[in-house]
């Protein structure tokens, strides 16, 4: 059996003493830490700050989702953000197109959402 994360938001601090970051969730209640290495074995604290905050905010941007879609909502937006431009005055043909952004967001949303 797969082991579920922790779910809900992630909050950081800096624990002076370790010497590291910590995350914690919304109730306080610390879930891990987060100590820097790179190709030297040497980061500094402002790298450390950002690698920290770059995770907790990808986390935090998921709450809710089901993060395996996250590529498909990339590929839906690129459908929609790429999608031809139909004449105003040819209302069918626009109708058409919106109905085709409408399946592709909807099935896109579908598989985001969270499966309890």
């Amino acid at each position: 059996m797969k082991a579920k994360h922790t779910a809900g938001r992630l909050e950081m601090e800096w624990n002076g003493r370790e010497g590291r970051y910590e995350f914690a969730g919304g109730d306080g209640a610390k879930l891990g830490h987060f100590c820097g290495w790179s190709a030297d074995g040497v980061t500094t604290e402002q790298e450390d700050f950002a690698n920290t905050e770059r995770l907790r905010d990808c986390w935090n941007a998921c709450a809710g989702l089901n993060p395996e879609a996250v590529p498909g909502l990339v590929v839906a937006l690129r459908k929609v953000a790429n999608c031809s431009r139909y004449p105003s005055d040819d209302a069918g043909n626009m109708e058409y197109a919106l109905d085709g952004l409408r399946k592709i967001a909807r099935a896109a949303l579908a598989l985001a959402q969270v499966q309890p």
